[in-house]
């Protein structure tokens, strides 16, 4: 037994031709997805402290990346060409926390690294000296005289300091999922 199934060409040709043409330009379902990833899924990373593996505390404590919550706040998407998604952001040092790395002084000696309870720059702080080690290095703590004889250490000098990871610009499976809805809805609507 044959069976035979026939083909409108005309309509086949019509269903490609639009598909073609929706898929020259793709700005609708990218600016969608970027408002989604930018609105919904990277602050969900931050308040959930990392996904899909939590960040790394770190040793100032409070909650990794979100102190100040700048960062987060300067996360923007852009197409680009019609056919291009640009999820990120232009603020200094976010390459950094997402990629994690080693920073060095530039125009000093050492980096100031604060303490627990430490709230602003060393400058800030009033009647603050250096407490240097034994080798006479330039190397070693900030404190602050806040009493007759007690000091209150502020700041720990190093020469490096390691920044851990906390990739906050993460496709996650359900993003991804999500991308191919909206595209597929996308392509599949007619004109």
């Amino acid at each position: 037994m044959t069976i035979l199934h026939q083909v409108d060409d005309d309509r086949v040709q019509e269903l490609l031709g639009r598909l073609q043409r929706r898929g020259d330009d793709l700005r609708p379902p990218l600016e969608s997805i970027g408002r989604y990833m930018v609105d919904t899924s990277i602050p969900l990373t931050f308040r959930s402290g990392g996904r899909p593996e939590p960040w790394k505390p770190v040793l100032r404590g409070g909650k990794p990346l979100l102190n100040s919550r700048r960062l987060q706040g300067s996360i923007t998407h852009r197409v680009v060409r019609g056919n291009e998604l640009r999820v990120g952001t232009a603020r200094r040092g976010a390459r950094l926390h997402q990629l994690g790395g080693t920073i060095r002084p530039r125009n000093a000696r050492a980096i100031a690294v604060p303490l627990p309870g430490t709230k602003a720059a060393p400058r800030r702080y009033s009647r603050t000296f250096i407490l240097y080690r034994k080798d006479g290095d330039r190397i070693g703590l900030i404190v602050q005289k806040v009493g007759r004889d007690k000091l209150r250490p502020l700041f720990v000098l190093k020469t490096q300091v390691h920044i851990d990871a906390r990739p906050f610009l993460v496709w996650l499976s359900e993003d991804v999922q999500r991308a191919e809805q909206v595209l597929v809805r996308y392509l599949g609507a007619s004109r």
